[in-house]
């Protein structure tokens, strides 16, 4: 599959790719800033894993460009803080995680977006 991962801090971006690319076999395109993020859409990732507090305008201009550039593809937000019973259909995303718990949960939501 292939994942954006944007998020402004290319350490986070970086060593997600790792996680991803090198342990789950996924073809990792990263962003560090929103134009670049929605830029990126354009080339129909099947997953785009957006930083909630992402810069400039922050990450809900991120997840409207890829639900409208690409509206198959899966979109999970993620934030540096404690993530509680958040609703993804809240903020219109298919899963919210916290960087806290990764990798846990980042593959248990790639798992549940490729069984989608």
């Amino acid at each position: 599959m292939k994942v954006l991962i944007a998020d402004n801090e290319p350490m986070i971006t970086d060593l997600v790719e790792v996680i991803l690319a090198e342990k789950g076999g996924h073809a990792v395109v990263k962003a560090h800033h929103t134009q670049a993020a929605v830029d990126v859409a354009k080339d129909n990732p099947d997953i785009g894993l957006v930083l909630l507090d992402m810069d400039c305008l922050g990450g809900g201009s991120v997840t409207e460009a890829l639900r409208t550039l690409c509206n198959e593809c899966t979109i999970v937000l993620y934030s540096g803080g404690v993530v509680g019973d958040e609703d993804p259909k809240e903020f219109g995303v298919d899963a919210v995680i916290s960087k806290l718990h990764y990798p846990p949960d980042l593959f248990q939501a790639l798992a549940q977006a490729c069984a989608a």
